[in-house]
């Protein structure tokens, strides 16, 4: 698996830190899938009282938590939400459940 890279930015949308992690260890290939069958359960029911998904759905906190942990907690989730764009924290989320789902069709 090549390696996957994380970008903090600044305000000013200047990269200020590259993180990069090049071996995902099994215990986060069984976490991912869990989180994203977690999501994909979630979007089939509802919020927990039945209603319609908000934008505060609790799965991005587990795509954060998941994500931090990818990357062995070298920054806080508060960095993380501070500084990271969300097209690049969803594709290092989706490197990891993408990998392990070509596995099930190979």
């Amino acid at each position: 698996m090549a390696a996957i890279e994380l970008n903090f930015y600044n305000a000013d949308s200047e990269i200020i830190a590259t993180h990069s992690v090049g071996f995902v260890p099994w215990k986060m290939l069984k976490k991912a899938l869990t989180v994203s069958k977690s999501i994909a359960q979630n979007s089939l029911n509802g919020d927990a009282d039945g209603g319609q998904k908000t934008a505060e759905y609790s799965g991005f906190d587990e795509i954060s938590a998941f994500v931090c942990d990818l990357f062995q907690n070298k920054f806080s989730l508060a960095e993380l939400e501070e500084h990271a764009d969300i097209g690049d924290v969803m594709s290092c989320f989706r490197a990891v459940v993408n990998k392990a789902k070509s596995w099930g069709n190979a």
